[in-house]
């Protein structure tokens, strides 16, 4: 499931961080509300995040692309 290197650590951070954010902090939200608890599970800042993230896309299209083209380097 999880392969060594600095870019699957990150990816899986950011897929983290975005899960928190958009499933986890809605729900928490929805069921403070339907329980009766005043609460507001804040979301999280990710302007610092989302270059990241979409750097690491970039890399991982142009990586696709050049296995794509036959210029990929080989081991």
């Amino acid at each position: 499931m999880f392969v060594s290197g600095w870019r699957p650590a990150v990816g899986w951070i950011c897929a983290t961080g975005m899960g928190f954010n958009f499933i986890c902090v809605p729900l928490g939200n929805f069921g403070c509300a339907l329980a009766g608890v005043d609460v507001s599970l804040p979301a999280l800042d990710l302007s610092e995040m989302m270059p990241v993230l979409m750097g690491m896309l970039g890399l991982g299209a142009m990586r696709s692309f050049e296995k794509t083209k036959g210029v990929a380097r080989d081991k």
